[in-house]
Formats: C-alpha cells, structure tokens, sequence
C-alpha cells in the first residue's frame, strides 16, 4: 500500500509572500525635481502601505489557520523557519509633520532626473527609508547637477552598481574618489565632461579594477589586460622623470 505523501508546510506561506512583493522592488524618487536629499522624506507616499502592529498579528494567525487546514492531525512543533521574515513587525517611522512611512526591504533607491547638486545627508535619509540600510547596493544619481563625486558614497561599502552619468562632472581626479569601492561591479559615467577627457576609459578601469561594466559596456578581458600595461607604463614614465634645473643668469 503506497504511503499518502505529506504536503510541504510551507507551502501555503508562499502565496502570502506574494504580498509583500512591493518591498523588493527599487524605492523610486526620480523625476521628482528634487533639489536636496532632504526632501526624500516629504515626498514619500508609501505611508498608506505601513501596516500597524494589530495588522502583523492578524497576518500571524492567517498563517497559523493555513497551516493548520493543509496539515491536519499531524501535531508538530512551530518552528521560527515556518514564518518568514516578512511576517515580522515591518519597522515604520514618521516625518517631521507626523505621517507614518514604512521602511523597505529593499536595496536599491532611484534618485535620476532630478536636480540634486549634492546628495549631503545621504547616509541618514537612506537610514530612515530602509530596513538594512548598509546592504544599499544599487544607486542611480544619473541626470542630475552633481559636478563632483560625492564622498557620501564611501559609507555604503556593500554599493555593487553606481550611475552618474548624465551630471557634471569635469574633473578626471575625481575617480579617485571610487577606489575605495571594492564592490563596485557595475559604473556610468558618460555624459559627463570628463567623457571628453584623455585616457578617460582606461584611467577609471585601473582605479576600479573590480568593475565588470563601464557606461552600460563590459569589460573584456583584453581590455584589462592593456589597461594594466598602461598604468604599468605610465607609473615607470612617472618615475623616470627628474626635476629640471634652470640657470639663472
């Protein structure tokens, strides 16, 4: 006689993780007109979705009530695994004019097609919208006024995709700024002045050596292998020269 298979109990969980699909996706403040980061806060409309403790603990027992109907007899032992994360409290926070906004769960924020010229006060705005603010990894600031590379960008260390392009950015030393990203795989810059720039390309590849694509472009294996010569090259140029004495009559 063939033993009756148990259904898999987490298996109703799934089509309640449906509903919190919303919070994965990019939090999306382009076209906003945005002149400062600050007003990240006021502009957020997502405090409607914020759910209240009464409302997690509703969500709890619908859980409990799934698994007991696709269960049945069977006794066991709830274990925490048997309830996602999404099921926890979800932490909220309120502005300064008492609206209630929910954090995201999410890792990337969309700040294009505004008219930021610094992102000063990036690291607590990013804080306050997000549940794991140190795990940002996606970050678009193309298409604003940004005419330097925001030091800001050094306090997420976990930042893995950057687009600048789009600003005006001018000077080449400026990608200096992007060495300490050592988990940048993915950045643009065209669009920006320096595009214009002498040995721009292969100037930014050997100061990130870790990017896999460069203004929407990958990064061949060939590519990197002469851009290695250059630097190679330029750095024993650089030590060759001797300063010049001029006689002074």
């Amino acid at each position: 006689m063939a033993l009756k298979s148990i259904p898999n109990r987490k298996q109703p969980l799934k089509t309640i993780n449906k509903s919190y699909g919303n919070d994965l996706k990019p939090l999306d403040f382009s076209f906003r007109s945005l002149k400062y980061v600050s007003d990240i806060i006021g502009d957020d409309k997502r405090e409607e979705s914020c759910r209240s403790p009464h409302d997690i603990e509703e969500l709890i027992d619908e859980i409990k009530q799934a698994k007991a109907t696709t269960i049945g007899d069977i006794d066991h032992e709830e274990d925490e695994e048997d309830f996602p994360n999404t099921a926890k409290p979800i932490n909220c926070f309120a502005d300064s004019s008492g609206k209630r906004h929910r954090k995201s769960r999410s890792k990337c924020l969309r700040l294009n097609n505004n008219s930021l010229e610094t992102i000063v006060g990036l690291k607590q705005i990013v804080f306050s919208l997000f549940l794991r603010p140190l795990q940002l990894s996606w970050l678009d600031l193309s298409f604003n006024l940004l005419t330097n590379v925001p030091e800001e960008l050094n306090e997420f260390h976990c930042l893995q995709i950057l687009y600048l392009h789009g600003n005006c950015l001018e000077n080449l030393s400026e990608v200096e700024k992007f060495r300490p990203m050592t988990n940048l795989k993915k950045l643009t810059l065209h669009g920006n002045p320096i595009e214009k720039v002498k040995h721009y390309r292969v100037t930014v590849l050997t100061t990130v050596p870790t990017l896999i694509e460069f203004d929407f472009s990958s990064v061949v294996k060939s590519e990197r292998e002469n851009a290695e010569v250059w630097l190679k090259n330029t750095t024993c140029t650089t030590k060759r020269r001797r300063p010049r004495y001029h006689l002074r009559v």
